[in-house]
C-alpha cells in the first residue's frame, strides 16, 4: 500500500541504529535481516550518510515492516544491491516513489538491472563494492 498522505517519519536524531532497526522492522524478522545488510553495505560510497541513508530512504518513502522484506525478496530477488539501486533510483529521480510502491504492492514490475546502470550513469562508483552481483537477471 503506497505511503499514506499524513505519513510521518520515524527516524530521530536521537536514534541508535538498534533503535532505527526496530522502528522500521515493526519486529518483522525478515526486516530485521534486511536491515543488517543494510548496516553493512557498502554499494554506494558516494551517500556521505553511509548506511544511515538508506534508512532515511526507507523512513522517508514510509517503507517499513513487511513492505522492508517484500521489497528485498521478491522485488530484488534478495539481493541488497537491488534494494539500494531502488532506493537510490527513486532519490535521483530515475524511478518515481509511485513506480517503487507499485512494485513492492506487486502491481508493477520493476527493471532493477536497468535502474542499476542508470544510477551507475549518475553515480559510477555505485555498485561496485558488491563483485559478486554482476547481474540480477543471471
Amino acid at each position: 500500500m503506497p505511503k499514506p498522505l499524513n505519513h510521518q517519519e520515524r527516524i530521530t536524531l536521537d536514534d541508535t541504529f538498534m533503535n532505527i532497526v526496530m522502528k522500521l522492522s515493526r519486529g518483522n524478522p525478515g526486516a530485521v535481516t534486511v536491515c543488517a545488510k543494510l548496516m553493512s553495505d557498502r554499494n554506494d560510497p558516494d551517500c556521505f550518510l553511509g548506511p544511515l541513508g538508506n534508512f532515511l530512504s526507507l523512513d522517508t518513502h514510509g517503507i517499513y515492516g513487511s513492505d522492508i522484506w517484500v521489497l528485498f525478496k521478491d522485488v530484488c530477488d534478495q539481493r541488497i544491491l537491488g534494494v539500494v539501486t531502488i532506493l537510490r533510483a527513486v532519490q535521483l529521480g530515475l524511478c518515481t516513489e509511485r513506480e517503487m510502491w507499485q512494485c513492492i504492492d506487486r502491481r508493477w514490475p520493476i527493471d532493477v538491472d536497468g535502474l542499476l546502470l542508470k544510477v551507475q550513469k549518475e553515480l559510477p562508483n555505485f555498485g561496485r563494492h558488491d563483485s559478486s552481483i554482476s547481474s540480477f537477471s543471471a
